[in-house]
């Protein structure tokens, strides 16, 4: 079995389209086993290591319900035992021909950031005025501090009428998967 994953980090602007690329961190794991888990307590080990990968504090979430036995039958969980794996990364600039350096074009790297944006709750959830639980504003938060992004507005979670909390977000752009990340540009002081 062979699984590969690739993070987009940055545009590299060339000055001849030609030499344009992405900077990068790509891994390809070769597994000799691959061990699909049956035992029930082991496989709630497993989804909710998961689950806390991709939102720390979600699985503990008193008001979210953990999978049920129809969802966990349908649910593949599985152990891998590596047998190789290979890692390639491409950072900097633009590799430009000699001969184009003389053009007067704008040429360099823009780096991507993956940040939490605002929250988008539900019609079930608005109707019912539940907050943005606290894990989940934490993650924003956290996200967002390491980057030092310009802010371009903010976005409000109401914890009750006369509580408010706000967090900058900015605009959303697709890059090439299921996940929503955020183009944003570096500042040396946030607003």
């Amino acid at each position: 079995m062979a699984i590969s994953a690739t993070l987009i980090d940055g545009l590299v602007l060339a000055r001849a389209h030609m030499h344009n690329s992405v900077n990068y961190r790509s891994v390809v794991i070769f597994a000799d086993t691959v061990h699909v888990i049956t035992d029930k307590e082991e496989k709630d080990k497993g989804l909710r290591i998961i689950t806390e990968h991709v939102l720390k504090g979600r699985w503990d979430d008193p008001d979210a319900r953990n999978p049920n036995k129809a969802e966990r039958d349908s649910t593949a969980v599985v152990k891998i035992k590596l047998s190789e794996c290979s890692a390639k990364i491409r950072t900097g600039g633009p590799n430009d021909d000699k001969d184009d350096m003389k053009n007067a074009c704008w040429a360099g790297d823009v780096p991507l950031y993956r940040v939490y944006g605002c929250p988008n709750a539900d019609k079930t959830t608005k109707g019912r005025r539940i907050s943005v639980p606290r894990y989940l504003r934490s993650a924003i938060e956290d996200s967002r501090g390491a980057s030092g992004m310009v802010v371009a507005n903010k976005c409000l979670f109401r914890a009750s009428a006369s509580d408010a909390q706000a967090l900058p977000c900015t605009c959303h752009v697709m890059i090439g998967q299921p996940r929503i990340d955020m183009i944003v540009c570096q500042s040396a002081s946030r607003p």
